[in-house]
């Protein structure tokens, strides 16, 4: 009898140690399935401050540009992104569009100083949205700023969301804006932005 008691005992005890680690890991599994989650709402909020959002398959349909307009940012990344773009549209955009004044949200990547050229290289994020889902990427956009503005430079940190204001060039796919100025007080970091 005492036999079938400690085999009883032992019995419940490895149940116990069953139950409680299948409890840990599940509650430890959770957790972990719910961490990409959290980091990818944050992220896309981050996102959401600065970029270009479009809906799968209804890229907007801007009328041409006529040379001498601004070009907004969203026309301009609509039409180099959309796969169903044609060369001739993304062509007739370059022509019209080079020298045209834009005053756009830029993502600041680095700023450099290449024999005496001040150089800003940012991104145009943009994000592709399809019902729940979403992907994204990011246009890259060069900047010429004139010497006389590089006190306006020094406290651009990598990471701001700046407004950049020029005119915009073409060199094949490459796009600049020259002669570009940062708007005051538009600095703000990504993680402080509105």
């Amino acid at each position: 009898m005492a036999e079938k008691r400690s085999s009883g005992c032992l019995t419940a005890v490895i149940l116990i140690v069953v139950l409680g680690t299948i409890g840990i890991v599940g509650i430890i599994g959770l957790f972990y399935m719910q961490a990409p989650r959290r980091v990818m709402k944050e992220t896309a909020t981050e996102i959401d401050r600065g970029a270009v959002v479009f809906q799968e398959g209804e890229f907007p349909r801007f009328p041409p540009h006529k040379r001498g307009e601004e070009l907004s940012r969203e026309q301009f990344a609509a039409l180099m992104i959309d796969d169903h773009a044609t060369d001739l549209a993304r062509k007739a955009l370059q022509e019209s569009a080079n020298d045209a004044h834009v005053s756009w949200l830029l993502y600041t990547e680095d700023l450099t100083d290449r024999n005496g050229i001040l150089e800003g290289h940012f991104t145009l994020p943009y994000e592709v949205r399809s019902g729940h889902s979403m992907h994204g990427s990011s246009i890259n956009i060069r900047c010429e700023f004139a010497n006389d503005g590089r006190d306006s430079l020094l406290k651009i940190r990598r990471g701001d969301w700046i407004v950049v204001q020029g005119k915009l060039s073409f060199d094949g796919q490459n796009s600049t804006i020259r002669d570009a100025r940062i708007v005051d007080d538009s600095t703000a970091p990504l993680a402080e932005s509105p």
